[in-house]
């Protein structure tokens, strides 16, 4: 045994940088080899949609593995009716003893299109619908902007409240860390949720269901690419303050193995083809930067040009903001237009 020998705890500190140094030079060179690979996949993807639907489900796992169907039970609670519009409060029997809720406005006796609207990390249905007194802050009033263009909106809540602000820690990593150990996601699980309300909001005879929608911020942007790749049933969405390279983006729950080979944001967004998809980042977002999202955005244009697509059904803004939901109603205007087409 060596009993006589002492080093200062940093002495090995050279040792330690280069094994940090080199797991990052091996990451990079492979990321590198695996965005060919990813490119490459473009004509697949475009051609043979449910296919590629079928293998970004296989990567985000249970429940989206189950067929999508209506919710087991549905309970509403009237908050408010003024101006020929009712506000509920909606909670959805996704599974047995398994609840999901969101706020709604509902047009009273009017068969109108249909938006979900998804609040970002942070957020709730009630904030972003603008029923707190603290006002809406990074939302900008979302989802009464878009459903005072005559629309039906309804307002999910996911797991991503502040903790701190509302007294409930919901540990969403966590979570996400045990449904990934059986075969889920949070991701998943919250997408099935969002696809389950859609098949009972599009059988309500106020549903116009041949024109429904999705925008979302942020984390709400996460969700809105990833349910409009899924669900076809989604005529056009907004996805604003998400898009980016994602390998400088990365988040666990954003995360899912040997997606540098197969899904980023730009493969994701060609599974909306041929329905309208808007992009929008802010100029000054320092969240979510909107140099890397253009560069991602320009390689999503190669990847359509390698596969002989136009790209008219897609939309990229650059708007003057930070990390909030479009200021003005130009990109929702455009996103109505295109549902009564």
């Amino acid at each position: 045994m060596i009993v006589n020998y002492i080093e200062e705890i940093k002495a090995a500190n050279g040792y330690r940088q280069d094994y940090l140094d080199s797991v990052r030079k091996l990451i990079s060179k492979k990321l590198e080899a695996c965005a060919e690979d990813r490119q490459n996949r473009a004509p697949f993807i475009l051609n043979q949609p449910e296919a590629a639907r079928k293998e970004l489900i296989d990567l985000m796992g249970w429940p989206l593995t189950e067929e999508i169907r209506k919710p087991l039970s549905v309970e509403r609670q009237l908050l408010k009716e003024e101006n020929g519009v009712r506000l509920y409060r909606m909670k959805f029997e996704i599974f047995e003893d398994f609840y999901f809720y969101g706020t709604f406005f509902e047009y009273v006796d009017q068969k109108l299109p249909f938006v979900m609207v998804q609040h970002g990390y942070g957020g709730t249905s009630e904030q972003c619908s603008g029923l707190f007194e603290m006002g809406t802050s990074i939302y900008n009033n979302m989802v009464q902007r878009v459903a005072a263009k005559k629309v039906h909106a309804f307002a999910p809540q996911l797991l991503m409240w502040f903790p701190n602000r509302y007294d409930i820690d919901h540990e969403r990593i966590v979570l996400d860390a045990k449904l990934k150990q059986i075969g889920g996601s949070i991701t998943a699980l919250e997408i099935y949720c969002l696809r389950c309300c859609l098949s009972y909001f599009e059988g309500l005879d106020c549903v116009d269901a041949d024109k429904m929608a999705m925008v979302g911020l942020s984390y709400g942007g996460y969700f809105t690419l990833h349910t409009m790749a899924l669900e076809t049933r989604l005529k056009a969405g907004i996805c604003c303050c998400y898009f980016n390279d994602r390998t400088k983006f990365i988040f666990p729950d954003w995360t899912w193995k040997n997606a540098a080979n197969t899904f980023l944001d730009s493969e994701v967004a060609l599974l909306s083809y041929p329905r309208r998809l808007w992009i929008a980042l802010g100029s000054k977002d320092d969240t979510i930067h909107a140099e890397t999202g253009a560069e991602e955005y320009r390689r999503l244009k190669q990847e359509l040009t390698l596969a002989g697509v136009d790209d008219k059904w897609l939309s990229f803004t650059v708007f003057e903001g930070e990390h909030e939901f479009c200021p003005d109603d130009t990109l929702i205007d455009e996103l109505m237009s295109a549902l009564q087409q």
